[in-house]
């Protein structure tokens, strides 16, 4: 059921004032200063479910779209940060760790389809007792197959589940055509296919093929930034001149501040022309290069936030879980205001997150024992 917002301007401020206030308050600086650190690629997925989160609230759950306006303008860029950091964070485990393609499919896969088979079981028997919505057995057996051709917000089980296709799909495909001393060519084999397969009758809805469209290429890049940040780490004569410049830290501190400012000046300016709405071509070099700019300024910031730390642990279950509960089993709009409502919403999503960790810990234990 969507919701009336009817002073959006005035909740607007509420939820920002506590956002700003969660991550303000939770902020630290940096203990890992290093380039791409585990708490700065947690921390962007994070922000990469907050931007998603927001705008099926703003332009799905509720009537008015100035709520939550214009945080809520970033899905797209969230999307994108996703596959992204998965392929950055595949492709760094490849090039660690020799796996077959059995133990990378059990290791990897299973991290994915054990969480959406828990998630799914959980909405279809729901859905079904409680608000007595029957699916027909072909859309359960996609769904279970991590096949969603198509995604819509007030039909589907869980309409954001469209982005587990291609992910399941680059998860499947990774380990058979990576080449590890050229991880380049994976990069640009994967953008291939993709932009062979959305061309491809694959029996999906227009929808889910311009959704494709947009963000095929993040994935790719994500191997392709994950191979250059490697090179350029190995690549002596950069950290020399790294060296050098730390040690005129004046210099050092300057060169970092301009840098600094001019990309936050430049995603600023994304954050408000987001390209939305425009062709799809513009609309996805727009998105990427919000994309890089967002990574650029997170590994140049000297500090962190621990709640966006938090939600980016969680954000997978976040992303599975978020829109059934809000707009099927909303217990929070209908009580709260909106403002407040949503910003418990994310803190109930961390929650939820670490009993989902505590229960996974539990479980693993009794199978050791």
């Amino acid at each position: 059921m969507t919701i009336e917002i009817l002073n959006p301007q005035i909740q607007n401020l509420f939820f920002f004032i506590l956002l700003g206030l969660a991550i303000v308050f939770t902020c630290r600086k940096r203990k890992d200063v290093t380039p791409m650190a585990v708490d700065s690629t947690t921390e962007l997925k994070g922000l990469a479910i907050l931007a998603i989160i927001l705008a099926h609230i703003g332009y799905g759950l509720v009537t008015n779209n100035q709520f939550l306006y214009p945080l809520s303008t970033w899905a797209g860029v969230g999307v994108d940060l996703f596959f992204f950091l998965s392929a950055y964070g595949l492709t760094l485990s490849a090039l660690k760790k020799d796996l077959t393609i059995p133990q990378f499919y059990w290791r990897r896969l299973s991290k994915v389809l054990i969480p959406l088979w828990i998630f799914l079981i959980v909405f279809f028997l729901a859905d079904k007792f409680i608000l007595n919505i029957n699916y027909s057995w072909d859309t359960i057996i996609k769904s279970f197959l991590g096949f969603f051709p198509r995604a819509h917000l007030y039909l589907d089980i869980n309409s954001p589940l469209w982005f587990i296709t291609p992910l399941i799909f680059y998860y499947l495909i990774f380990p058979i055509i990576f080449i590890k001393k050229i991880p380049e060519l994976t990069a640009i084999f994967l953008s291939i296919i993709g932009a062979y397969l959305i061309k491809v009758n694959l029996n999906i809805e227009e929808g889910v093929r311009g959704l494709w469209t947009l963000h095929y290429l993040a994935f790719p890049l994500g191997i392709f930034f994950a191979s250059l940040f490697i090179r350029i780490k190995n690549f002596q004569p950069f950290n020399h001149l790294t060296i050098k410049l730390k040690n005129r830290k004046a210099l050092f501190y300057i060169l970092h501040s301009i840098l600094f400012i001019l990309l936050l000046a430049t995603w600023l300016y994304l954050f408000t022309n987001s390209g939305v709405g425009r062709e799809k071509i513009v609309e996805q070099l727009f998105s990427l290069l919000a994309l890089l700019i967002t990574v650029f300024i997170f590994i140049l910031k000297p500090i962190e936030s621990k709640f966006l730390i938090w939600l980016g642990l969680f954000s997978f279950e976040a992303y599975l879980l978020h829109w059934p509960l809000m707009y099927r089993y909303d217990f929070l709009f209908k009580w709260f205001p909106a403002g407040l409502a949503v910003m418990i919403y994310l803190i109930l999503f961390i929650l939820l997150g670490f009993g989902f960790k505590y229960l996974k810990k539990t479980y693993n234990k009794k199978q050791l024992k």
